[in-house]
C-alpha cells in the first residue's frame, strides 16, 4: 500500500496542478469528459455533498488522487467521509504558491489640501415631513449635526421617532 507522499512524489510534472497567476484554486486542471463523469459518479455513489464544487475547489488531480487512495484503503466504513478527509490532507501537502492572492489595497493620497465639509447648517428651522422617507432624511441630517440642538428641535425629533417608529 502506497502512502500519500509516495503518490504525490510519483506524479509527473504534467499531473501537477496548473496554477494561474495570483489564483490559489486549481480549477484550471483538465481531464477528458468521460473521466470527469466517472469521477463525479464515484463521488455521488459515496454520497459526497456537492461533488462538482469539491472538484472545483480542490482540483481534478487532487480529487482523483484522493479517490484512488480511498479505494486502496481497506476497512473504510464511510468512504465519502474518508474521501473528504483525504482530499483536505492532500491539499495541505501540495506545494502552495507564496504570492499573496488578496486584492491590491487602494492607498490614500495625502495632500495638504483640507477636506471640505459640505454639511449645510440648517439651524433650528424645522422641515415639513409628510412620509417616512422625509423623516429618515431629517433624522440623518440631525444626527450628522445639521440642526441646532435646541428644545424645539429635540422635541420634534422625539415626536418623529414615535410617529414613524424609529428606534
Amino acid at each position: 500500500m502506497e502512502s500519500i507522499c509516495t503518490i504525490i512524489n510519483n506524479m509527473s510534472c504534467h499531473d501537477m496542478p496548473l496554477k494561474k497567476e495570483n489564483m490559489p484554486c486549481t480549477c484550471y486542471e483538465t481531464i477528458n469528459k468521460r473521466d470527469y463523469v466517472l469521477l463525479l459518479k464515484q463521488l455521488e455513489d459515496w454520497r459526497v455533498f456537492a461533488p462538482k464544487a469539491i472538484v472545483k475547489k480542490y482540483g481534478v488531480i487532487t480529487v482523483k488522487t484522493a479517490i484512488e487512495y480511498t479505494k486502496a484503503t481497506k476497512n473504510v466504513r464511510v468512504p465519502g467521509a474518508y474521501f473528504t478527509y483525504m482530499v483536505r490532507q492532500l491539499k495541505k501537502d501540495l506545494p502552495q504558491s507564496t504570492e499573496k492572492t488578496s486584492c491590491p489595497v487602494k492607498e490614500e493620497i495625502h495632500t495638504n489640501i483640507p477636506k471640505e465639509h459640505k454639511i449645510e447648517y440648517k439651524g433650528s428651522q424645522l422641515p415639513q415631513i409628510d412620509n417616512w422617507q422625509d423623516a429618515r432624511k431629517f433624522l440623518c441630517d440631525y444626527l450628522d449635526g445639521a440642526y441646532e440642538k435646541t428644545n424645539n428641535v429635540i422635541n420634534f425629533v422625539e415626536m418623529i421617532k414615535k410617529k414613524y417608529n424609529f428606534g
